[in-house]
């Protein structure tokens, strides 16, 4: 599943190779991949737009067979969708149904009558869209036979279990963390599981916004218990980007420069 605000047409839009529509996988395309699985197969399928359709619409799903009406089955005739795009199907790609359209999308949902394709032009990933969820569970459950047994409660205890397992009695582990959802989540865990013998690290590359390392160190100190050292390298970072402009490049120079502190600050 892919959303985009890009263009099929737009030169650097990002694109599938097409022998993934070949390989028997379950497939759901979110308004730009929708446009990408038609234009895939003939360009003229899909128009460049001229204004964007952003905000409030109405899907009338269209009943074909109970093979391809499963991705809104239970949720009646109509559905309240929420639009967010600019190009759109005009026509329909060979081999596939139209299985919903909204006043001005007369293809706004659809799929193929054979493979498990299907495409949607609006976003039920938002919440905005009411009843996305449940479209969502249709596929991920229903469609792609997804288990729905695992517990948001259950995830810490398992996560801990698993790293106790992962690292023996004596081992020390060093992380680094950058003060994010992710970094501090894994060091709450790591801490929890092996308490002190679990080293973090924040390196200072000279970028980050101003007294973000301390205040970063004291919130986790404060509300996790984690001991966080700061590693002032501003200086090393700074000099290595020196007079690169290209934003690539300055990410491979960052992530270089963090992987060398990682190995050679213990």
């Amino acid at each position: 599943m892919m959303h985009d605000p890009a263009s099929v047409y737009d030169e650097g839009s990002p694109h599938v190779d097409p022998a993934i529509f070949d390989l028997g996988v379950t497939i759901l395309g979110i308004c730009y991949t929708c446009q990408e699985i038609a234009w895939r197969i003939d360009a003229k399928n899909v128009a460049r737009g001229e204004a964007r359709e952003y905000g409030h619409a109405d899907v009338t799903t269209t009943k074909v067979n109970s093979n391809v009406d499963r991705l809104f089955a239970g949720l009646g005739d109509e559905i309240p969708i929420f639009m967010s795009h600019f190009d759109k199907l005009v026509r329909l790609p060979t081999g596939f149904v139209v299985i919903g359209a909204t006043k001005d999308s007369e293809y706004a949902n659809i799929t193929h009558e054979e493979k498990p394709i299907f495409g949607v032009q609006f976003h039920p990933e938002l919440e905005r869209t009411p009843r996305g969820s449940e479209i969502l569970r249709n596929f991920s459950v229903d469609i792609c036979g997804a288990q729905p047994n695992w517990k948001m409660g259950d995830f810490a205890q398992l996560e801990i279990a698993r790293i106790r397992d992962l690292v023996s009695d004596r081992a020390l582990v060093l992380g680094a963390v950058s003060g994010g959802v992710d970094s501090t989540v894994g060091a709450a865990l790591m801490r929890e599981a092996i308490g002190n013998r679990f080293k973090a690290i924040l390196i200072d590359t000279g970028c980050m916004r101003l007294n973000e390392c301390q205040e970063v160190k004291l919130t986790l100190g404060k509300h996790l218990g984690i001991d966080l050292t700061v590693v002032e390298a501003g200086e090393l970072f700074l000099s290595r980007l020196a007079g690169v402009s290209d934003p690539e490049k300055k990410r491979k120079i960052i992530g270089s420069t963090c992987a060398y502190f990682q190995f050679t600050w213990v």
